[in-house]
């Protein structure tokens, strides 16, 4: 969490975790760079071993700093895709790997979705084998950043969403969520959870003290499952006066539904502006995403008021990344027995319905 960004935003939207899908066939793999805002941007680009690809999936992961270049960020996905013959593009961000500049956890969506966009047009230019049949999977806080760069970016061909959220933020519904997992009750979750949307509105209200910031907020900050995985504590005098007087600069408005911020602007616009084939993958033990909240969502913009041709499946017993969980908890430990292998309707789904592309 850093203090110093306008109304302290705790992101729930964690990369997705390898998913542990056997892939023994070997393929061939070439460095992927391109240039977006004076940066170089490093990755890979893998290819079957011996067939041209039937497309290339650009793959977007979730928050967090990458390891494409110099570990296994997603390596076991793209080989599984790799089997079923499509090439796979993906790239280090910011700071991360051998990516240049500086990891910014705070990124907007938005400029990830030009920097999505700039990869896409490096795959087109460098006349990349399978990029005229080129989709995007995406996970996570990648189903923000995958729509918006498909908006501008008309000749992608079909967008596969896994754990994705709908337009708003989805920090107190973690919140309120694994405080109940951890064994509170409602009403505790719920405090901590008020604490958090209290901490929105008021740094954002000039005429706030930072007194009343405190007091208003103490049951997040007291909580012990939030200072068990967040480990500060409120912020300083300072930290707080920084973060008002910087809060006009946030252009992200408020749900009145709700009350939580919106994510990304104008979301359901976008969505509804999409007509391509699109597959949601959701677990209905996900504790990081609402994923009700995006089901609903989904249903509403792709599959009422679009033209996107729909495919949308709740996996049973599945976490965030995908894997089999029993209750869903942000960091559960998986390791025991019949726990934390990937969703067994996960990829059988995911490869019949690309198979149907074709």
């Amino acid at each position: 969490m850093q203090y110093a960004k306008p109304a302290f935003r705790l992101v729930a939207l964690a990369a997705l975790a390898l998913l542990t899908i056997p892939a023994a066939a070997q393929y061939r793999a070439e460095r992927f760079n391109f240039e977006y805002d004076g940066l170089t941007y490093a990755g890979y680009l893998d290819y079957p071993p011996e067939t041209d690809p039937k497309g290339v999936i650009v793959l977007i992961p979730g928050h967090g700093c990458t390891s494409v270049t110099d570990g296994d960020t997603l390596r076991s996905h793209r080989k599984a895709l790799i089997e079923e013959g499509w090439a796979t593009a993906v790239w280090d961000r910011a700071g991360c790997g051998d990516s240049e500049g500086e990891y910014d956890h705070s990124q907007p969506v938005e400029d990830s979705a030009l920097e999505a966009i700039a990869a896409l047009e490096s795959l087109r230019a460098r006349d990349t084998p399978g990029v005229e049949n080129l989709g995007i999977w995406s996970v996570s806080r990648g189903g923000w950043i995958a729509p918006l760069a498909i908006e501008r970016d008309r000749d992608v061909e079909f967008w596969i969403s896994v754990s994705g959220p709908s337009h708003v933020e989805n920090f107190p519904y973690m919140l309120e969520t694994n405080i109940r997992l951890d064994g509170r009750s409602r009403e505790q979750a719920r405090r901590a959870r008020d604490a958090w949307l209290a901490a929105q509105r008021l740094v954002h209200d000039p005429e706030v003290d930072y007194e009343t910031y405190i007091e208003s907020t103490r049951a997040m900050f007291e909580d012990p499952w939030f200072k068990r995985h967040f480990d500060e504590g409120a912020p300083s005098r300072e930290e707080f006066l920084e973060s008002q007087a910087s809060a006009g600069d946030d252009p992200n408005a408020y749900d009145e539904a709700s009350g939580l911020p919106i994510a990304a602007k104008d979301f359901d616009e976008t969505l509804e502006t999409l007509d391509i084939p699109v597959l949601a993958l959701l677990g209905d033990k996900d504790s990081q995403v609402d994923w009700r909240r995006t089901r609903d969502f989904y249903r509403k913009t792709l599959g009422n008021d679009s033209e996107a041709d729909l495919t949308l499946r709740v996996l049973e017993n599945c976490n965030h990344q995908m894997r089999v969980a029993e209750t869903g908890a942000w960091r559960e430990d998986l390791d025991a027995p019949e726990l934390g292998q990937r969703c067994p309707e996960y990829w059988p789904t995911l490869a019949g319905w690309l198979e149907a592309l074709e």
